[in-house]
């Protein structure tokens, strides 16, 4: 459970660092070589990455001034939680996404005022990849 705590408290900014490193947007901070020495939970004292998102970083900040016109984007997910306000952000900039679902009808109520949105049932439990 103790692991579990932790990456639930970091999950939503690695989500953002992974969208801001998908579009390309690059800081000093993110060149920097990381490593990991001994477990990888620990309880060892983090410290911040030097740039300017934090915790209350929206996905719309993220996506603020990228053009993603043209691109396509699959999201698992991309109907509740993290997911359907990384949906948002992904479709505001221009990206056309699709949204894996295991319940359709769910995805389609969530989204059914955003636009360039295509849903697609998909159940990871049931495909032998997870």
């Amino acid at each position: 459970m103790k692991i579990l705590k932790k990456s639930m408290n970091v999950l939503p900014f690695i989500c953002l660092l992974t969208m801001a490193a998908m579009f390309g947007l690059s800081y000093s901070s993110f060149s920097e070589s990381l490593s990991y020495a001994g477990d990888i939970v620990s309880d060892t004292k983090q410290h911040p990455i030097a740039n300017k998102w934090n915790h209350s970083t929206t996905a719309m900040e993220i996506v603020e001034g990228v053009d993603l016109t043209g691109k396509n984007v699959v999201i698992t997910g991309g109907y509740t939680g993290l997911g359907i306000e990384t949906t948002k952000a992904l479709t505001r900039a221009g990206a056309h996404v699709t949204v894996l679902a295991r319940d359709v009808e769910r995805a389609k109520n969530n989204l059914r005022k955003v636009k360039n949105v295509e849903i697609e049932y998909f159940d990871l439990l049931t495909t032998g990849i997870a």
